[in-house]
């Protein structure tokens, strides 16, 4: 998921309330620094976003975690039908599980409680149940085995409730009714029952049932469209495996165009299929005319394109500032289709995601990051793949927000924010840079193969990147994900004196002090690049920065004019050039 950061207007408003409170108040606040300014502007940019979207993170308890792992979902189908003049909905959920355990007494299914169940079977017999605090408890005492697979059907209807970024929205566009879901994090159960667990993936079909005049789109194939009289029921089926909150269906009026993708070993050519609201389709067809392009740039550094077999796309919903990675067919806000590729970062986002994300999904909400940090570099590594080497270094500038809460695994608070986002796309880059090109494209290739249609942890991550790089990464993984809140404050100065002697003659010994005074985690262990431009050329130094206190020698050929601490930016940092002492 991606949402469009900050508005132009916000920003405006925010830096100019900054200038007044910076101006008017020069003498009560005239011990604040402009790093601290800084610091605060961000936070309040931080805590209106907040206020906007809310992901309404729901927790489950041990319990609630025991009783749901006694089965396993293989597969789901859902059928849906819409009625957008009362905004209600008729549905029947139909589950095929596999009970993992010998007293299967009860099959704990979350679905929100302002829906009216009607009626539950297991294997065709009806059975009674309790529906409260958002969970379902259907009695299955006496009626199933260990190891024995059963269909589980629920019948249910009502309007649902529309929580978290919106979860579910009857909604009007160019007057047309439109209907969309995004269940992202824990918000599938307002409109369908499910046992909406991250690690429990399973295969699904969506049937819905829309006005004739309507398109219905949802995740996967789309096998087959039947109309009776001013109906029309749209069948699509998924056979990879998917995570709840990826589960959706979107409604509306729309174009419809599609291309081809070719897969690297030329042996697959899969759909590329796009639905746009009509009033948008040129620009779409301008904004998204890169999409085959960057699946076939994705797949050569990741891996094939993961669900090759089905198709991928792009659709327009009611969703005004962002977009959201629905597995197979992204869901692209409308504001976000302007016609002059203004958010093809979005476009790049959603798209990253099929592998990081949907394909290989977190194992819980704590490692996130792994959906949205890897997503936003993918944002950078499309913006490199255009544009070269230097354009990476000034977008990465422009993901550094100067401040960043919290850690990046198991974030606090809002889970969706900028230290997830930014910070984690930050991690990648950083990581990259100390691994090396090679070893770290092959570290994702290879994280994506093996945990391919599973979950992942942070830790396994981490295995991978150890095991391909035969390096320790603890120490980076401590700074920048688990215990570091921030970034490494520098502070250096340099000085060069000439080497005596025929042999070493226009050769100076360049000596380099570096201090890290920052406030929070105590020491970043970072290789760092130095620019050393001198009155014959420049040449770059690495050394491997570990204390608090450093001092870094080397010979360098032609006198010194300016020593450049990270210049490519492959440091989340702060960096002040002091007097040599």
């Amino acid at each position: 998921m991606r949402k469009i950061s900050i508005s132009f207007f916000i920003m405006v408003v925010v830096i100019v309330q900054l200038a007044m409170v910076t101006f008017y108040s020069s003498n009560i606040f005239s011990f604040v620094k402009s790093d601290e300014l800084q610091q605060f502007g961000i936070k309040v940019i931080n805590k209106y976003f907040e206020s906007l979207y809310s992901d309404d993170l729901r927790i489950d308890d041990d319990y609630t975690i025991a009783m749901q792992n006694q089965f396993d979902v293989i597969h789901n189908k859902i059928s849906i039908i819409t009625d957008t003049d009362n905004k209600k909905i008729i549905g029947t959920v139909s589950s095929r599980s596999r009970n993992e355990s010998d007293t299967l007494n009860s099959i704990w299914i979350n679905l929100y409680d302002n829906m009216k169940v009607i009626s539950i079977t297991i294997d065709g017999q009806h059975v009674l149940f309790d529906h409260d605090d958002n969970m379902l408890k259907i009695n299955s005492r006496g009626l199933l085995t260990r190891d024995s697979e059963f269909e589980l059907e629920i019948n249910y209807e009502g309007t649902p409730v529309s929580t978290g970024f919106d979860s579910f929205s009857f909604w009007k566009f160019d007057g047309h009714p439109s209907v969309y879901t995004l269940s992202e994090p824990t918000h599938a159960p307002t409109w369908w029952p499910c046992k909406d667990r991250l690690e429990d993936k399973f295969t699904s079909e969506m049937i819905i049932e829309v006005d004739s005049s309507l398109t219905a789109t949802s995740n996967g194939l789309l096998l087959d469209v039947t109309s009776n009289d001013n109906r029309k029921t749209f069948h699509w089926s998924s056979q990879y495996p998917i995570t709840t909150y990826l589960v959706a269906m979107t409604i509306g009026k729309f174009d419809f165009w599609q291309e081809e993708y070719t897969s690297l070993d030329s042996s697959v050519t899969m759909p590329v299929v796009y639905y746009s609201y009509p009033s948008l389709t040129n620009k779409a067809k301008i904004d998204w005319s890169n999409t085959v392009e960057m699946i076939h740039f994705f797949s050569s550094l990741f891996g094939e394109y993961p669900f090759l077999n089905e198709h991928y796309g792009m659709v327009t919903f009611g969703w005004r500032n962002g977009a959201m990675e629905h597995q197979t067919l992204s869901s692209m806000g409308y504001m976000t289709v302007t016609g002059d590729y203004r958010y093809e970062n979005i476009v790049a986002h959603e798209l990253a995601h099929q592998w990081f994300g949907n394909s290989v999904s977190p194992a819980t909400w704590k490692d996130l990051w792994l959906n949205e940090g890897f997503a936003s570099y993918g944002e950078a590594l499309w913006e490199e793949h255009k544009n070269g080497k230097k354009e990476l270094s000034e977008f990465m500038m422009e993901e550094d927000l100067g401040y960043f809460k919290g850690t990046v695994y198991d974030p606090a608070g809002f889970i969706f924010s900028s230290t997830v986002y930014q910070k984690g796309s930050w991690c990648m880059h950083m990581l990259r840079g100390v691994m090396g090109d090679s070893v770290f494209f092959k570290t994702l290739y290879d994280f994506h193969a093996k945990y391919k249609y599973k979950n992942a942890t942070t830790k396994q991550f981490q295995d991978v990147c150890e095991e391909v790089s035969g390096m320790n990464l603890q120490y980076f993984f401590d700074q920048w994900i688990y215990k570091g809140e921030d970034r490494p404050e520098y502070e250096y100065s340099w000085r060069a004196d000439k080497f005596d002697g025929a042999i070493t003659e226009n050769v100076f010994n360049l000596r380099v002090n570096l201090k890290q005074v920052q406030k929070g985690y105590p020491v970043y262990k970072m290789p760092i690049r130095i620019t050393v431009i001198t009155d014959t050329g420049e040449e770059e130094l690495v050394f491997f920065n570990e204390s608090v206190n450093q001092e870094f020698t080397h010979p360098v050929k032609g006198k010194p004019i300016e020593v450049i601490l990270d210049r490519d930016n492959w440091i989340l940092k702060k960096v002040k050039m002091v007097e040599y002492k």
